[in-house]
């Protein structure tokens, strides 16, 4: 069997950026490592960068750019790993709600633009509905699934949509341990 780690980019909670890089050298850190740097390696970083918002700030250290710029810049760095699946454990969860928004939109372009499997861990149910395209509910641990939802409705969502609602309450029932009172 295939080690994940050639399969799959990660992407932690925390931005891991080295504060002496600038953000430009952090993104280009994968390939750097791996000996593979060169002027088209340079030209997809800045290509990212621009996708992201971040032109303009290359030469900037992470202390001297918001919290979002980093988990942006975060992001461009495991996006430099091209795997077909990127895993992403909480990218969003200590951002401002503004920039949550924002980098949520990121993240359903990044689905629809870069043809990527994204495997997004969240404790915000309403994150989960409004990027996912299938919902894993999972239990404390020991953890194993508990619920497996599909969502059909079509990107982009909003969160006041009835059905979005539903599928809500319901999850936050199950979450919360009440007994299960209808099925999705």
């Amino acid at each position: 069997m295939e080690h994940l780690g050639h399969r799959a980019a990660y992407m932690q909670q925390k931005d891991l950026l080295l504060p002496w890089l600038t953000l430009l050298d952090n993104a280009l850190l994968p390939e750097h490592i791996a000996g593979r740097m060169g002027e088209d390696v340079r030209g997809k970083a800045m290509g990212l960068f621009s996708r992201l918002g971040l032109t303009g700030f290359e030469g900037y250290r992470p202390s001297q750019v918001s919290g979002g710029m980093r988990q942006r810049c975060a992001l461009v760095r495991t996006l430099m790993f091209e795997h077909e699946l990127v895993l992403l454990d909480e990218p969003l969860s200590a951002l401002d709600a503004i920039t949550r928004m924002s980098l949520q939109s990121l993240l359903l372009m990044l689905q629809r633009e870069f043809d990527r499997t994204l495997l997004m861990i969240t404790h915000d149910v309403d994150e989960a509905l409004l990027l996912a395209d299938e919902l894993l509910v999972l239990t404390q641990a020991p953890m194993h699934i508990f619920r497996h939802i599909l969502l059909k409705q079509p990107k982009p969502r909003r969160i006041i949509d009835p059905a979005l609602a539903t599928i809500k309450e319901q999850v936050l029932t199950w979450l919360q341990g009440e007994p299960d009172h209808a099925s999705l």
